[in-house]
Parts: structure tokens; C-alpha cells; sequence
């Protein structure tokens, strides 16, 4: 069911970017700390019709459903990816591109979920936010980054600098990032 004034008349910035980096074959998936950024996770739904995930399951997900990491499948043409855009600098989750459907997705995005510590205690990895994922990503082996990005081709994150973007994506040794200014004034610039 198509929404009123779902549909943008010219391209943002961020779709712009968007465009610029998606595959052919590529879907646009959102991560969204609810807990975070309520507004952004939820008017996904409300106001542009799109499903949420949550990567909470069972009892939890029950009760914390308001405040759980939201898997979202993203179309790019519609408005969200503005609003998406406008959130940049709240830490509130990240962009995915991939070919896999949503429920591959969703069960890679569990799977990296918890991580277990050196003692076998279980913890939640926040990898959703922007912060812990800026000091995670450059840590990684080229096994650890195959692991952690599965079925993601690349994995979008806001830069720690207002109005750029991190484009990450697995390589052997690592994780490559290239980092872009979503203005057309700011040159990009590559950053390992």
C-alpha cells in the first residue's frame, strides 16, 4: 500500500550516496537501536510502511520489543532514507547491503549478537552502534571480518565527524573503509 508523500521527487544526499554504492543485486537493510532512537526505528512503520525485525527473541523480545535493535528492510526510493539521513550523529544504528532475504539476514544478525568472552560468559555486542562498530571494524582479521559481515557485501556507518559516512566492507585482511562527505562540498577521503 503506497503512503502519501512517500515518494521523494529528487535525490538527497544520502540517497544519492546510496545509489552511488548499491550493487545491482543489493537490498537495503536498517539496524535501528530503538532504545536509542525511538523516532527513527518506529516511524519506519508508521510512516512509511515498512516491516520491523526485531533481534530480540522470545520472552524478551516480548517486552522489550520498544526499546530492541529493529532489522529494517529498506526501499530506497522512499522517504526514509531521508529521514535516515537526518539522524546521522544520533549513534542510533547502521545501513546494511547484501543479497540475502530477511530472515537470512536476521539469523546472521542473532548469530553475531551475543559473543561469548576468555570465562564463557555470554554478552550482547552492540555492533548496531555506530560507536562500538568505529573501534570494532579495524581490529579484524580477514577471517574475524568474513564472520562478522556473512552475507553483507558492505556495512554503512556514520563517521565520528558530522556529515560523512563510512563505507565498510570485508576484504582478506581486514576491513576496508572508505569515508565520504554526504554534501557535495565536502571531498571524501579514504580511511583504513
Amino acid at each position: 500500500m503506497a503512503m502519501a508523500g512517500r515518494r521523494p521527487t529528487s535525490d538527497s544526499p544520502m540517497r544519492g550516496y546510496l545509489r552511488h554504492v548499491m550493487g545491482a543485486k543489493d537490498r537495503l537493510y536498517a539496524v535501528v537501536d530503538a532504545a536509542r532512537d525511538k523516532e527513527l526505528a518506529f516511524a519506519a512503520r508508521r510512516r512509511f510502511g515498512l516491516r520491523l525485525h526485531t533481534l530480540f527473541e522470545g520472552e524478551l523480545a516480548q517486552y522489550l520489543d520498544h526499546v530492541a535493535p529493529q532489522l529494517i528492510p529498506v526501499e530506497l526510493d522512499c522517504g526514509y532514507v531521508e529521514l535516515w539521513g537526518e539522524h546521522l550523529g544520533r549513534s542510533a544504528g547502521i545501513l546494511l547491503l547484501t543479497n540475502a532475504d530477511t530472515s537470512a539476514l536476521r539469523a546472521h544478525l542473532r548469530r553475531i549478537f551475543v559473543v561469548t568472552d576468555e570465562e564463557g560468559e555470554e554478552f550482547s555486542f552492540r555492533y548496531y552502534d555506530p560507536r562500538v562498530l568505529r573501534v570494532y571494524l579495524p581490529t579484524c582479521t580477514g577471517p574475524e571480518a568474513a564472520e562478522f559481515f556473512g552475507p553483507n557485501r558492505r556495512i554503512l556507518v556514520e563517521a565520528a565527524t558530522a556529515g560523512r559516512i563510512l563505507s565498510c566492507r570485508p576484504e582478506g585482511s581486514g576491513v576496508k573503509t572508505a569515508e565520504r562527505a554526504l554534501s557535495a562540498s565536502a571531498p571524501g577521503r579514504t580511511a583504513r
